[in-house]
Parts: C-alpha cells; structure tokens; sequence
C-alpha cells in the first residue's frame, strides 16, 4: 500500500487541541517485494492529468473560515485562523512547502500569512551534488533515479518542487510565513539539502 503524502493544516486552537487516536502502521516483512501492477497503477496515477500539481483546498478553506463562516461551527467558534500552521514529512513536507508560496502568490489571490510550517526530513534533492553528496556515490544514484521515476512529464532533479532552492524556482521571500522549522536526520544522504533550504531561509530574513 503506497500511502499519501499529504500536508497537514494545523490550526493553533485558543482552547485546546483534541487528539485522536493512531492506527497502527501494519507490519511489512524486508523481503517484500511491490507487485509489478502495483507499481504500474502507481505510475499511471502520478502521469494523470493532476500530476505534481499543488492542492490549494486546505489553504482555500482557510480563507474561507478565516471569517468564522465556514460549515464547521466547532472551528467557528474555536479555531484562531490567524495563527495556521502547515506541516508534513518527506514529500509531504515539499506539498508543505509549495503551499506556503502559493499561500502568499497573488496569482492565486489567497493572501494567507501563515505562522509557520514544519518541514520534517522533506525531500529536497538537486541536479549538481552539494556537501558531502559526492562522498556517497551510491546513495547519490538511487536518489537521482526516484524523482524521474515519479515525475516522468519533468525529470529534472532541479524541479522547483524536489528542489526548493533551484535557480528556476520562486525566491523563499515569497513564502507565506513568519517561521519554518526544518527536521534534518545527520546520516541522511538528503541532508546538505534541508542545511541549505535552512540557511538560505536565515539569508532572506527568515526566522529558523
């Protein structure tokens, strides 16, 4: 089972937040091996028409409840819509990511100030190695094999959304956020990537 990574929108509560109860993740033997139609149903929805495009819905709705007239009366009444948080782990801290540019894009006319996103081991990657990845030939290679893989319509690895620093790419002044937090693991072949997102974020005036 592949599973969704998708950003999650966490609205700081003036009250309290409920927490609910974590289903187990079921366990997969090493020796697994991914059924090839499997994978070909995989390929076939990452090449449908929606592919890598960003969901703007949580920050739409937002918006939307921003004046306590969204279809929830429990967040109406309870939610601090000024003070949003985004947060997600590895390709779920990219759509993070991605959404707090959009957040503060006037193409899109959101115009939501976020509060912060948590990026937690996101993953960054590049065409060029950086760091230590010239170091690590193998781990470099599998790496530079995925995001082809999982984007076939653009496989380049300095894709703006696999590499959020990228010269093609918006500047992290747009972000729409006052604070980010990136989780970086030190044995992680992806980590020169997150140091670097880090420092340029401290570059543009960003608080880390």
């Amino acid at each position: 089972m592949v599973e969704q990574h998708r950003p999650h929108v966490l609205n700081v509560l003036r009250d309290h937040v409920p927490q609910g109860p974590r289903e187990q993740a079921p366990h997969v033997s090493k020796d697994y091996v991914p059924k090839t139609r499997n994978l070909e149903a995989l390929k076939k929805n990452l090449e449908s028409p929606r592919e890598g495009e960003t969901d703007e819905e949580p920050l739409e709705l937002t918006v939307q409840r921003r004046t306590h007239q969204g279809p929830e009366a429990w967040l109406n009444d309870h939610a601090d819509f000024e003070r949003v948080l985004l947060g997600g782990e590895s390709a779920g801290a990219n759509i993070a990511h991605n959404l707090a540019i959009v957040a503060r894009d006037p193409e899109f006319r959101l115009n939501v100030l976020l509060l912060g996103i948590a990026l937690v081991h996101p993953y960054f990657w590049g065409s060029e190695p950086i760091g230590s990845e010239a170091l690590n030939p193998d781990g470099k290679a599998v790496v530079d094999r995925l995001w082809p893989f999982l984007c076939p319509a653009n496989q380049d690895n300095n894709d703006p959304r696999v590499n959020p620093v990228s010269t093609d790419g918006p500047s992290l002044v747009g972000l729409g956020c006052r604070r980010v937090l990136v989780c970086v693991a030190e044995k992680d072949v992806l980590r020169d990537r997150r140091w670097r997102y880090y420092e340029l974020w401290g570059q543009v005036g960003g608080w880390a």
